[in-house]
């Protein structure tokens, strides 16, 4: 059951970049990471509706800890996201700070994706 899960996640995921193109623009790049954000999510989702793991509970369970790292992963990308969502979309940011929102999205993005990957 488990693997199952794990190969679903796999599939899903596979699926998610396999019409992928290289964003051109910032804007683009933060389309991008918010499509992996989303995705990454739909696993999360399902990973924490999964019955919490207790002695002698259900074999195919969460972990509270994983629960709160994906909860904790999940708001710094969102945060992220949408702050590099409004940077893009103002006019009047440097280049610089539009290359530093876009980093930290994409970074707050990779980082709950590892989380997300870790339930497999």
């Amino acid at each position: 059951m488990i693997r199952a899960f794990g190969v679903a996640v796999v599939a899903m995921l596979a699926y998610l970049c396999a019409g992928c193109t290289l964003p051109q623009t910032p804007a683009q790049s933060v389309l991008a990471a918010t499509a992996t954000y989303n995705g990454a999510g739909k696993v999360a989702l399902t990973y924490m509706a999964l019955p919490r793991c207790t002695d002698g509970g259900p074999k195919v369970c969460s972990s509270p800890a994983v629960v709160d790292a994906i909860k904790t992963a999940d708001n710094a990308a969102y945060a992220t996201l949408k702050s590099a969502e409004a940077v893009v979309r103002t006019p009047g940011f440097g280049d610089d700070a539009i290359t530093s929102a876009v980093a930290a999205a994409r970074g707050a993005v990779d980082a709950f994706v590892a989380v997300t990957n870790a339930v497999k």
